[in-house]
């Protein structure tokens, strides 16, 4: 609903650099109340709340419509060192999330969504995966995984919830699997879609 809105947002480096801060300081503001029980976390909603997917969706309306902008910046690096500040940024998040685990008692208690280390993980991930493309190899996969992206999103929450008895196998094995197996179908439904054959499906049925 807010897509018409947000996408007539002028984009500048200068508006995306006060954007990520924003976000990172109401992601951090969110993780110290709930990590440290500063019985302030009736000033900010939970992690499932729009404030906190709308700087996310704006940050990726940008980058779509300014992918030269982007690409130059991320050109200017190797794709080994995009890869090793998300190396960082994974040893990161992880670290924190096992120590608020242990802390709390539980993984659910701080929340998934709202955790700084979750801004790092995503945006370097991202920046990563798109200097792939730079290494001249392969070039076509960052392009697939980029269209998919949209459809993979909307089918996620419902692989997650099919395959949610296979959590048994522990956290650290099933996000790779859960993640692994959302882009498998997703992509495989962008593909579908794309190729119209869900036209001759539906005519068939």
């Amino acid at each position: 609903m807010s897509y018409p809105l947000l996408r007539h947002i002028a984009f500048t480096a200068r508006h995306l650099g006060i954007l990520l801060t924003i976000t990172f300081l109401l992601f951090s503001c969110r993780w110290l109340f709930a990590t440290f029980d500063l019985n302030m976390t009736t000033f900010l909603p939970d992690g499932n709340h729009v404030i906190y997917w709308l700087p996310y969706f704006q940050i990726g309306i940008w980058l779509a419509k300014n992918q030269e902008w982007i690409d130059q910046l991320v050109s200017k690096y190797q794709s080994r060192t995009w890869g090793y500040l998300f190396a960082i940024a994974a040893t990161l998040e992880l670290s924190e999330f096992y120590w608020t685990a242990i802390l709390k008692n539980s993984a659910e208690a701080v929340g998934h969504y709202t955790r700084p280390t979750i801004i790092l993980i995503t945006l370097t991930f991202l920046l990563w995966s798109i200097s792939w493309q730079f290494r001249g190899q392969r070039k076509h996969l960052p392009k697939i995984f980029s269209n998919a992206s949209f459809t993979t999103y909307l089918v996620h929450v419902w692989i997650l919830r099919a395959i949610a008895p296979l959590e048994i196998v522990g956290g650290i094995l099933f996000v790779p699997l859960a993640a692994t197996i959302s882009w498998l179908i997703g992509i495989s439904i962008w593909k579908i879609v794309k190729s119209k054959r869900w036209i001759a499906i539906a005519m068939g049925a």
